[in-house]
């Protein structure tokens, strides 16, 4: 069996995308505010899972310039935690907001949101096919994973207390497995998502 992992980060705090065959293959998306004080670390390393301390993370920032934030946006050819490009790509839809809580991980110290209500949308592209698990990282809000139409349920992650260092743990997400037939588009939906 060909299982993938897809770690997401939304909240949006972070994405990671990991895929897992013989090898596991990750693919980790961080989601900040590269011109934003406090919002602008890049996250390397392991989250809840990972290969190692240096595990590369692709990042997707809400700015596009000073004072200007993407209600869109995209990451093409997305790399895996060895920095190794792939085919897949992400876009962002609704979410130009954002914020940090304080956790001493830049991953999850960072979360976009929609600033004027509704959902945000990440969707996954050129996935390969196989069976996947998809790892959605944030605080206090509800996800639902669509893959091939089929939509795989809503999960929510509780308004846990910030702790530093982080512990990680497992709080209603991941979404287990949904098979890919082909290679397609995943969406991941942000349905509520409350300021810490």
């Amino acid at each position: 069996m060909n299982l993938k992992h897809l770690i997401l980060a939304l909240g949006i705090t972070g994405l990671a995308v990991t895929a897992r065959a013989e090898s596991e293959t990750l693919i980790s998306v961080n989601f900040y505010a590269h011109l934003s004080g406090g919002l602008d670390t890049p996250k390397i390393g392991l989250a809840a899972i990972g290969h190692g301390t240096n595990d590369f993370w692709n990042h997707y920032s809400r700015d596009s310039a000073p004072g200007q934030w993407l209600s869109f946006g995209a990451l093409p050819n997305l790399k895996t935690v060895e920095g190794i490009a792939t085919s897949s790509g992400m876009t962002v839809a609704n979410a130009p907001g954002a914020w940090g809580n304080g956790s001493s991980d830049a991953m999850y110290n960072t979360y976009l949101y929609p600033l004027g209500g509704g959902n945000v949308t990440v969707t996954l592209t050129n996935l390969a096919p196989g069976d996947y698990d998809f790892y959605i990282y944030g605080s206090d809000a509800q996800y639902q994973v669509v893959a091939g139409g089929i939509a795989y349920g809503i999960k929510a992650t509780a308004n846990a207390p910030i702790s530093n260092p982080t512990v990680w743990q497992e709080n209603g997400s991941p979404h287990r497995s949904p098979r890919l037939a082909k290679s397609l588009r995943c969406i991941f939906r942000a349905l509520r998502v409350r300021n810490i």
